[in-house]
């Protein structure tokens, strides 16, 4: 089934999104000429922000493993990586994301999706906030549950269960864990980070 879609313009440049996401008021503290958008659902809160950066403040576009670096020395306690990619879009124009995960307290998680595309003289940044919401967890109880059946992790290594994707003997920080892998968000539709990575795949592919 093919879904919806919405056009929005934003410094005289067409974009589309996903058509479930409803434009928003911007709040006070966001930058000037933000346009917002917000899904709801009975599992997330998702927040799309989009505003034009200068391109000296955009991250790099040809420097992946040094953005990963970057993103390992800079991030929290209650936060981890879980993806950076650089390409290029298939009208040639070059974009860059990253995933982050931050612990909320006092409980779920939120997914943070940066994401820039280079137009030359300027930079779209896209700031989206994927957070989980009514009964937080449900996802990880369930693939950790078919962990432990499968024999992937045991009551006595658990050492499988979490790791960061490029630097497997960093142990600090919120990990990515086994439950945030791509190949399960099929079976976890309305989860945020699922949310999030469909939206991504969406948005490069038709801007």
């Amino acid at each position: 089934m093919q879904r919806s879609s919405t056009t929005f313009i934003l410094s005289g440049k067409n974009f589309l999104i996903p058509g479930d996401f409803l434009k928003a008021k911007p709040l006070p503290d966001d930058p000037p000429g933000s346009i917002v958008f917000e899904k709801d659902t009975e599992d997330a809160t998702n927040i799309l922000m989009f505003f034009f950066i200068e391109k000296a403040e955009a991250m790099p576009f040809d420097d992946r493993a040094g953005l990963i670096d970057c993103l390992h020395h800079c991030l929290g306690e209650n936060q981890g990586l879980l993806a950076v990619n650089t390409g290029k879009t298939e009208t040639g124009v070059p974009f860059v994301y990253t995933i982050v995960k931050n612990l909320k307290q006092p409980s779920g998680v939120q997914y943070i999706l940066t994401l820039q595309m280079d137009f030359n003289s300027t930079v779209l940044n896209l700031q989206g906030y994927f957070d989980e919401e009514g009964v937080t967890g449900t996802r990880e109880a369930a693939v950790f549950e078919y962990a432990m059946r499968e024999g992937i992790i045991s009551s006595q290594d658990k050492s499988k269960w979490s790791a960061d994707p490029y630097s497997p003997d960093l142990r600090s920080g919120a990990l990515m864990n086994l439950s945030e892998q791509e190949e399960f968000d099929d079976s976890f539709p309305s989860h945020p980070l699922s949310e999030l990575r469909r939206f991504v795949k969406m948005f490069i592919a038709e801007n």
